[in-house]
């Protein structure tokens, strides 16, 4: 399976170099998905100070959830109105939230049993540099690995 899913529309790419190369026409944004190589599976439980529960194998981790007014060790979506419920996603924030090259700063991870994070580009903003579309995805995978994989290591 390739590290990378480039997805633009329709469009769909697992080589980045040659798809970053190639990225002058029309769009607005690239989603570009990082195959993580591990199954993850969440839940958020409320009841206990707001504590994420994460699981890959055989190995439950533990730690706080971050929330406004309440920071935390991860931000994740899940059921507001579910006292015990499964993440929808882990939401890292590795550039700052206004950022213009990336929707909102963040690194999305999707749980399953292929987990993958994702990186949403604003393509308009690198104006043909493909060397700093690598630079982001490369900083988004770090922040991946300190947040998340490496729980699991």
């Amino acid at each position: 399976m390739p590290k990378y899913t480039i997805l633009e529309g329709r469009n769909e790419s697992d080589d980045l170099a040659t798809f970053a190369n190639s990225f002058r026409n029309s769009a607005k944004s690239l989603n570009v998905i990082i195959q993580l190589g591990i199954p993850l599976a969440g839940r958020v439980i409320k009841s206990t100070d707001q504590m994420v529960e994460l699981k890959s194998g055989d190995v439950v981790k533990t730690v706080k959830r971050d929330v406004a007014g309440n920071p935390g060790d991860l931000g994740v979506s899940s059921d507001p109105t579910d006292p015990e419920s499964k993440i929808g996603s882990i939401n890292i924030e590795f550039r700052h939230y206004q950022d213009t090259f990336t929707d909102r700063g963040l690194v999305w991870v999707l749980p399953g049993d292929r987990a993958y994070a994702q990186v949403v580009l604003n393509i308009p903003e690198f104006k043909g540099d493909a060397s700093k579309i690598q630079a982001i995805i490369t900083d988004a995978e770090a922040a991946v690995q300190v947040k998340v994989l490496s729980l699991f290591a």
